[in-house]
């Protein structure tokens, strides 16, 4: 977690699939962080996604999905 703000998610595998983005989905609600970054080290090209969340109610821990943006593999 960068500056309460913001999570930062480090990997070495082949492409960032559905499982790391759930799982970073999964931070962003247990931490009530708006935005998280999965950057992927493993191939020469870094390869990195951005997961958005908005509309979190932080009395009923929930959120809705907004956007996962990243570089295109």
């Amino acid at each position: 977690i960068v500056d309460g703000k913001i999570i930062v998610d480090t990997k070495t595998i082949d492409h960032i699939t559905a499982p790391e983005l759930g799982q970073m989905l999964n931070y962003l609600r247990i931490t009530s962080c708006p935005v998280g970054i999965i950057i992927n080290f493993k191939n020469p090209k870094v390869e990195w996604r951005r997961v958005v969340l908005k509309g979190i109610d932080l009395e009923n821990h929930s959120s809705s999905f907004a956007s996962i943006r990243g570089s295109e593999t």
